[in-house]
């Protein structure tokens, strides 16, 4: 197992990681004629977002991906269609080999739910496997958004520093199969 690329939203001027989701996915690319397919076990899903608050406003404003076309066997894979009146261009071959870079989208998304984001990741509670969940990172912002719009913004760093002091120095979670489905999931309730 490995762990996965993270989403990032840039808020502030200041990336941070995406860890948590309470709703849907704020885009899925197959609503855009998208079919992203996994080639890199460090991300299984075929596809990392850039988002970023734009006037108040949730953007998807990068997008990577390997996107696989049904084609006849043997017939070079086109680029991705155009998003958002954008092309995508060819990255440079890299580990993850994605085959299609979208820049500057400004994509405004109806998200509706809430966002956990994690900056500051505590090294020591490093698992190499699935999305790192809030509680692993210093400094948690949660945001919640109705019909793309942010309604609110909570600090919840405190909150997540708490839980970590639960925890015994040194305690490691033993996988099992439901860590594992956990680890592959950003989903959190509220």
């Amino acid at each position: 197992m490995t762990a996965q690329i993270p989403d990032t939203l840039t808020l502030d001027g200041i990336e941070y990681a995406l860890a948590g989701i309470d709703g849907e996915q704020p885009f899925d690319p197959a609503e855009f004629g998208l079919n992203p397919v996994g080639r890199c076990t460090a991300c299984y899903r075929g596809y990392v977002c850039g988002y970023r608050l734009h006037d108040g406003t949730l953007r998807l404003d990068r997008l990577r991906l390997t996107h696989q076309a049904e084609l006849p066997p043997g017939v070079r894979q086109p680029p991705g269609p155009p998003l958002n009146g954008i092309s995508p261009k060819r990255p440079p071959r890299g580990m993850l080999d994605f085959n299609c870079q979208y820049e500057g989208l400004n994509l405004a998304l109806p998200f509706s739910g809430g966002l956990l984001l994690g900056r500051d990741f505590v090294p020591e509670l490093y698992v190499h496997m699935g999305f790192h969940p809030a509680w692993k990172y210093r400094e948690v912002v949660e945001l919640h958004f109705v019909d793309g719009v942010l309604a609110q913004r909570e600090d919840r760093s405190a909150a997540m520093a708490q839980f970590r002091a639960t925890l015994a120095p040194g305690q490691r979670i033993v996988p099992s199969r439901d860590f594992i489905a956990s680890a592959f999931s950003r989903e959190y309730k509220i």
